[in-house]
C-alpha cells in the first residue's frame, strides 16, 4: 500500500542532516587562545581559521585558510576545511574545486570525497554525489555518514531497494541512532511496506521518545490504514513536542476529516494556517471540509486561496468547477 498524496511523509532535509568532516586535529580553541600570528606560521593561521569555522565565522575562516594555501601549497587539509567553509556560504563551485584539490593532494582520505558529495548533493548533481559517496565507503567500509547521505540520495531518486540496502547497514554500524530507523522507516514508507514502516518509526521512538518527526510520520502511516485513533494519538504528542509545526496540525486535521469530526477539523487547518499563512494543503483541505459541513462559500474562499499559493490546488474536481478551472 503506498501512502496517500495527502498524507505526506518527511524524510528529513536531504544532505544537511550530516555535517562536513572538518579535519583538524585537537582542541583548535586551547591552540588558538592567546595565539599571536606573528611571521609565516602557516599552522597558526590553520587553527585560527578552523576556530573561526567553528564559530560560523566563515569569511575570516577563508582568509585565513588562503594565507595556510599561500604558505604551505601543498596543505590538502587547508583546502578541505576552506571547501567546506565554501559550501556553507553556498559557493558551491568553490567548494568542489578545493575538495578537488584536496583529494588531489592526499587521494587515500575518504573525508575529502564524503565532503565533495554533500556539496555534488547542494547542487543537485546526485550521480556524482553518489559516486563520490561510494568512493569514501571503499576507503572506509564503516563510515557511517557516507551509507547515511547515499541512502538518503537514493531516496531523493526513489531508488528505494538500495536506500534501504544502505540505512540496514548504517544500522548494523550504529544500531542505537533513532534517526537512522526513523529514514529507513521513510524509505519502507516510500516504497509501500507499511508494516515495516511502522516497526522502524516505533524503534527511532523508543530510542529518542521526543521524535516529533517519527511521531508524525507514524501518524502519517496509521492515517493512511485507516487506524485513525493511533494516528490522532501519534499528531498530538507531535504538536505536544512542537506546538509550532503546522504539518502535525494539518496531519491531525486530514484525521478529524476522515473521522468526519469537521468542527476539530478546521479548528486544526485554521491553526496550521495561522502558523504557516502559505500552506496551501491546509487551505485546500479545510476548503474540503467546509464544503462537506454545508459551507459552500467559506470553501470556495478557502480553494481559491490554495489555487492562488500553488496551482496544483484545490485536488477535488467539485472545487476545480466551482473555481472555473479545468479538471486535473
Amino acid at each position: 500500500m503506498l501512502i496517500p498524496y495527502n498524507s505526506k511523509i518527511l524524510l528529513g532535509i536531504l544532505f544537511f542532516v550530516v555535517t562536513i568532516v572538518l579535519s583538524c586535529s585537537g582542541d583548535s580553541k586551547e591552540k588558538t587562545e592567546g595565539l599571536k600570528l606573528e611571521g609565516a606560521d602557516a599552522m597558526a593561521y590553520y587553527y585560527r581559521g578552523l576556530r573561526y569555522q567553528q564559530e560560523g565565522k566563515y569569511d575570516l575562516a577563508i582568509k585565513d585558510y588562503d594565507k595556510v594555501i599561500e604558505l604551505k601549497a601543498d596543505c590538502a587539509e587547508a583546502y578541505n576545511n576552506r571547501g567546506s567553509a565554501y559550501d556553507a556560504k553556498r559557493h558551491y563551485n568553490l567548494a568542489i574545486m578545493d575538495y578537488s584539490k584536496a583529494i588531489e593532494l592526499k587521494p587515500a582520505v575518504a573525508n575529502h570525497y564524503y565532503n565533495r558529495g554533500l556539496t555534488y548533493g547542494h547542487k543537485g548533481m546526485f550521480t556524482s554525489a553518489i559516486e563520490d559517496y561510494t568512493k569514501a565507503i571503499e576507503l572506509s567500509d564503516d563510515y557511517v555518514n557516507a551509507y547515511i547521505n547515499r541512502g538518503l540520495t537514493y531516496t531523493y531518486l526513489e531508488q528505494h531497494d538500495r536506500a534501504l540496502k544502505d540505512f540496514t547497514k548504517a544500522i548494523e554500524l550504529k544500531p542505537n541512532d533513532a534517526d537512522i530507523y526513523f529514514k529507513r522507516g521513510a524509505a519502507y514508507s516510500c516504497k509501500g511496506q507499511i508494516g515495516l514502516a511502522l516497526k522502524d518509526y516505533t524503534k527511532a521512538i523508543d530510542l529518542k521518545p521526543d521524535f516529533v518527526e517519527a511521531y508524525y510520520n507514524r501518524g502519517t502511516v496509521y492515517t493512511a490504514q485507516g487506524e485513525y485513533d493511533l494516528a490522532e494519538k501519534d499528531f498530538t504528542k507531535s504538536i505536544e513536542i512542537n506546538p509550532g509545526d503546522a504539518t502535525a496540525y494539518c496531519g491531525r486535521g486530514l484525521v478529524y476529516r476522515n473521522m468526519q469530526k469537521y468542527e476539530r477539523a478546521i479548528q486544526d487547518y485554521t491553526k496550521a494556517i495561522e502558523l504557516n499563512p502559505k500552506f496551501a494543503l491546509a487551505f485546500n483541505y479545510r476548503g474540503d471540509v467546509y464544503y462537506k459541513s454545508g459551507q459552500e462559500d467559506l470553501a470556495k474562499l478557502d480553494w481559491g486561496k490554495a489555487y492562488a499559493l500553488n496551482h496544483d490546488f484545490p485536488t477535488a474536481p467539485i472545487a476545480r468547477k466551482l473555481l472555473g478551472l479545468p479538471e486535473k
